[in-house]
C-alpha cells in the first residue's frame, strides 16, 4: 500500500492497482430552525472524480453519474456518499491499470 498526500509524487512502477478514496466530516448545513427545514439544508456533499485523457483530452469522466467509466470494471467510483458520514473513506476511486485501454495515457 502507497500513502500519498496532496503534491507529493511516486513511481507507479509495478503498481496494478490505483485506488483514490477521499473522507470528509459533515458541515452544519446551512440556516437551522424553521428557515433550515424550510430550505432543507443538508450541509456538504463532496463529490470525487476521476478524467481519463488521450493526448491530454478528456475521453472519459469516472464519476457518481457514470460509476464504470470503461464499462470493464478498470476505472470505476464505489458510489455517492452525500453526507460524510461514517468511518474510513466516503467515496473512493479504483483504477486496474492493465484494463484501461492503451490510448489513455493520464488519469
Amino acid at each position: 500500500m502507497l500513502n500519498m498526500k496532496k503534491d507529493q509524487s511516486e513511481a507507479l512502477a509495478g503498481i496494478s492497482t490505483l485506488q483514490v478514496g477521499v473522507a470528509w466530516k459533515t458541515s452544519g448545513g446551512g440556516q437551522k430552525g424553521l428557515m433550515g427545514r424550510f430550505k432543507r439544508a443538508v450541509g456538504t456533499d463532496l463529490d470525487l472524480a476521476a478524467v481519463a485523457l488521450e493526448d491530454g483530452r478528456p475521453k472519459r469522466l469516472c464519476w457518481f453519474d457514470n460509476e464504470d467509466a470503461f464499462d470493464n470494471g478498470s476505472l470505476i467510483t464505489t458510489g455517492d456518499n452525500r453526507t460524510g458520514k461514517g468511518d474510513g473513506d466516503d467515496e473512493t476511486i479504483i483504477a486496474r491499470l492493465a484494463d484501461i485501454p492503451a490510448a489513455i495515457d493520464t488519469l
